[in-house]
């Protein structure tokens, strides 16, 4: 028992905890516990107060687990602000092409100002690889309008 509560702790010191693997071994030595609070082997007070301490350790690798679910499942999702700010500044970007005939990226930029020239073009790269937008010219005479 001793052993195994040792494993359990050794994997919490660890950075990334195997979930399953803890939560079967927690599960072993509750079942550990009530054998030693049946048999009377222990203080009754003893156990339970180890007890208790285990079922601490199970609630945050629960907790722990769960956070990192969210987390990937935010990062996977499609309405997540995070990764969804390059297609909404890429449909502001469109909306602008359509009022005017044509725009060059400094142009875009003083309406982005947080935004790096650097994102900028890369993000008529994608328009453009859409079929969305057409590139016009090159180096510093580069233009960008709307494909009709």
């Amino acid at each position: 028992m001793r052993e195994l509560g040792d494993e359990i702790l050794a994997k919490c010191l660890k950075k990334e905890i195997p979930k399953n693997s803890l939560l079967e071994d927690l599960e072993i030595l509750d079942s550990f516990f009530e054998i030693v609070k049946s048999q009377n082997w222990v203080k009754t007070e003893k156990v339970l107060r180890l007890k208790e301490q285990y079922r601490q350790i199970r609630e945050k690798v629960n907790e722990i687990s769960k956070k990192k679910e969210e987390i990937f499942e935010n990062l996977g999702n499609p309405q997540n602000h995070f990764f969804n700010r390059s297609k909404i500044r890429q449909e502001k970007i469109l909306e602008i092409l359509r009022q005017k005939e044509k725009v060059q990226i400094w142009e875009i930029q003083h309406l982005f100002p947080h935004v790096s020239k650097r994102t900028l073009r890369r993000d008529f790269a994608k328009l453009v690889k859409e079929g969305k937008v057409k590139r016009i010219g090159d180096k510093s005479r580069t233009y960008y309008s709307v494909n009709c």
